[in-house]
């Protein structure tokens, strides 16, 4: 398979994810070095490809055109299951967002994107012995979530209301 075609392959299987994919498995995929990944993902990004890199791999920039920002609340043991209602109502989380008394808002990136992100969330969690960060503030905090359209948008929120979580939009 020649540069061209890989490219393509590249592309392909890019666009049939919903979780990033790291340089190392499409290098396996695509039977090259990780580098030889790297340099293609630089000439695809060159002819207007949007790529984007994550800490967890790279992903296609999906058509996201609405962004809502939910104000929820859960018990720690309810964050998998409050993840795993935004994902299935069609939703991305972004971030997590929470008001600290003292410091103010506070935010990390999430980018769940996928059941399986939310599988690997869970276990970086257990593995480091942490809680998640809305601990802090009784279960309070806020999702970036960013869907399709608006109407997914309003579909999250319902699930997110259904299941006890929403407290504002």
């Amino acid at each position: 398979m020649n540069g061209e075609e890989r490219r393509g392959k590249l592309v392909e299987l890019l666009k049939n994810t919903e979780s990033p994919l790291s340089g190392t498995r499409l290098s396996r995929l695509l039977h090259v070095s990780r580098q030889v990944i790297v340099n293609d993902i630089a000439l695809l990004r060159a002819a207007n490809v949007d790529i984007l890199s994550t800490n967890k791999g790279y992903l296609l920039s999906a058509p996201v055109s609405s962004t809502r920002v939910f104000k929820v609340c859960h018990a720690t043991e309810d964050f998998e299951r409050e993840m795993q209602t935004i994902i299935d109502a069609g939703g991305k989380i972004q971030d997590i967002i929470i008001e600290h008394p003292v410091y103010g808002k506070i935010s990390a990136p999430l980018e769940i994107y996928s059941r399986n992100d939310i599988v690997k969330f869970k276990e970086k969690m257990q593995s480091g012995n942490a809680v998640p960060l809305c601990d802090i503030t009784s279960g309070v905090h806020y999702h970036t979530v960013l869907a399709y359209s608006d109407e997914i948008l309003d579909d999250v929120a319902a699930a997110l209301k259904s299941n006890g979580f929403l407290l504002s939009r």
